[in-house]
């Protein structure tokens, strides 16, 4: 017998025998629509501690580490096209595209999806397992499978940063200086020595005064000073985005 209290507060919930799952990706774009909904769902977390030695008792103590994301699996979904004549093997491409990077096209890491059921949600996540057997075939088609599939929760990003924008803007922010960009940044680095020449030891400021420096800056951004001999003295400092400052300054 049900504990009353408990179910009393319990929210109440339409039901909707009409619901079925699908798969969004983080653009909000359905990607994926199951042929039947799950019979089951299993959702696992796990905590990870890091086991230590405790004084004055056999335990060990427990240090927490992380809780790792969710994951949900779907045992047996029912992929069944073979009464009514038909393959199955799109659903299960389009599946398995889901689980795949198309470098060619841009995309360098699979889309994350989120598993939708009614106002029941799960994500965002990636795929991490598909398996199926295939049960019935029509001329050696697929025609009727059971499939297993394993997500697992990962971190929210905006719903503009797709895969293919979070590689481009990783590749911008390393992209080497141009030769402009180069001399810009050595101009900077030239006026940022006389206006702190006072700061510099005796031998580099009279370099600086009678003007017998070179500068030379890296495709990093990196601007080394040079006597007129062209021999490295040290590091000025870094340019970067537009501006200059001492940052890594190795020269006296």
């Amino acid at each position: 017998m049900p504990n009353e209290r408990i179910i009393s507060q319990l929210p109440r919930v339409a039901r909707n025998d009409t619901a079925y799952a699908y798969l969004v990706d983080n653009l909000g774009n359905t990607v994926y629509t199951f042929l039947f909904n799950p019979e089951s769902k299993a959702i696992n977390l796990r905590a990870s501690y890091k086991e230590s030695v405790a004084a004055l008792t056999y335990l060990p103590s427990q240090s927490y580490q992380y809780t790792s994301g969710q994951t949900l699996e779907l045992y047996n979904l029912i992929l069944e096209a073979w009464s009514r004549g038909k393959s199955v093997k799109p659903q299960l491409d389009a599946l398995m595209g889901l689980m795949r990077a198309d470098p060619a096209k841009g995309k360098y890491a699979p889309s994350p999806v989120t598993f939708t059921w009614g106002s029941n949600k799960f994500g965002l996540a990636v795929i991490t397992e598909l398996s199926w057997v295939e049960t019935a075939w029509l001329g050696g088609e697929v025609a009727s499978a059971k499939v297993n599939l394993k997500l697992l929760e990962v971190p929210p990003i905006s719903k503009a940063d797709t895969p293919q924008e979070r590689i481009a803007a990783a590749a911008s922010k390393e992209l080497p200086l141009t030769e402009r960009q180069k001399a810009e940044a050595s101009t900077k680095a030239g006026a940022w020595l006389r206006a702190n020449i006072k700061t510099l030891s005796t031998s580099t400021s009279q370099l600086v005064r009678s003007n017998s420096f070179k500068l030379s800056t890296s495709t990093s951004g990196v601007v080394s000073f040079l006597d007129s001999k062209n021999k490295v003295i040290g590091v000025i400092g870094t340019y970067k985005n537009g501006k200059f400052t001492d940052a890594g300054r190795t020269i006296k």
